[in-house]
């Protein structure tokens, strides 16, 4: 719906001196209706890996603070970096990390999903 403006409205005569001569017509247009949500075409097996920064972690924790060797620490912080990603594709959220075990396997629940660690 279109509404012409052929006359002078309140303070637009004086903020605008060529509708106040009538030499300037204005077309309103009804406002454009968004929705407030961002919606994201980013599809969850399209989560960015963060496998270095992941592993560098688990490995550290594997092998400094549970005290495991450094094979065992480089195979748990592996099964790490795995339960986090299927953390991430169940979610699907970027940031999700698995609940694991003191071999860096999932901890899941009666329905089989993976627990979720929340920071």
């Amino acid at each position: 719906m279109k509404t012409t403006l052929s006359t002078c409205v309140f303070s637009l005569c004086l903020a605008n001196p060529m509708i106040a001569s009538g030499l300037l017509i204005t077309y309103l247009d009804d406002p454009d209706v968004r929705t407030p949500f961002i919606v994201s075409k980013m599809l969850c097996t399209d989560i960015t890996q963060k496998n270095h920064s992941d592993y560098l972690r688990a490995y550290l924790h594997y092998h400094l603070a549970v005290g495991q060797s450094v094979q065992q620490a480089e195979n748990s912080a592996t099964n790490a970096v795995q339960a986090h990603q299927q953390a991430r594709l169940q979610t699907c959220n970027a940031n999700a990390k698995a609940v694991t075990d003191g071999v860096g396997h999932a901890v899941r629940d009666e329905d089989g999903k993976i627990i979720l660690s929340v920071p």
